[in-house]
């Protein structure tokens, strides 16, 4: 997620509270074009939630 914001960071929390739906160290996943998946992407339609565990969590 601290990829997604301003640099330098404004004062407080993010001015939206994001959907996380990944955690913070998602790389080398097969099947993907990217070398990492950004916690705030949602799972491509075909894919499901990519664990069947995981669903999307409303961060704050």
């Amino acid at each position: 997620l601290e990829w997604t914001v301003d640099s330098p960071p404004g004062h407080g929390n993010f001015a939206v509270t994001p959907t996380v739906y990944h955690g913070p160290y998602e790389y080398s996943l097969p099947g993907h074009a990217r070398d990492f998946v950004m916690q705030n992407e949602p799972p491509a339609p075909d894919s499901g939630s990519g664990h069947p565990s995981r669903r999307p969590v409303h961060a704050g």
